[in-house]
């Protein structure tokens, strides 16, 4: 990934990263694949900014905003205007894991029954012999 150069070096960049048949242009199915390695990216290095889409969402609001001629692929004019453009479509072509914000599942405990991230204490067993298998515990 690059951290140093133009808006448009990176653009270009990413462009070829995308193009993984290299015909110049990039097809949905192309871009799919790449936003597939960089979400799994972005949760291996445990980023938690949130983004509600997932890979195949942003795949389609991205060929919808930079396929202007609706041809069914990017061109390398379209995919740097539209991304120059647009800041939100910038971080995601660029393909740093470190930008692109990527939704978490919230982690659930035993007794997490509305899924917040927080015990729920009136489903814990009491802290009594009767109630622990070991009392030598309590």
């Amino acid at each position: 990934m690059l951290t140093e150069g133009s808006s448009v070096e990176k653009l270009r960049w990413s462009f070829k990263l995308y193009d993984k048949d290299k015909d110049g242009t990039i097809t949905r199915g192309e871009m799919l694949e790449i936003m597939q390695a960089v979400y799994k990216m972005s949760v291996a290095a445990s980023i938690t900014k949130i983004n509600p889409l997932t890979a195949e969402e942003c795949t389609n609001r991205i060929f919808v905003r930079l396929d202007k001629d609706n041809n069914a692929i990017i061109s390398l004019e379209e995919f740097i205007e539209g991304a120059l453009g647009d800041e939100w479509i910038r971080e995601m072509l660029e393909c740093d894991p470190n930008t692109v914000k990527v939704e978490r599942p919230p982690k659930r405990s035993l007794h997490d029954e509305h899924a917040t991230g927080v015990m729920d204490v009136l489903h814990l067993p009491s802290a009594s012999p009767e109630n622990n298998p070991n009392p030598r515990l309590l």
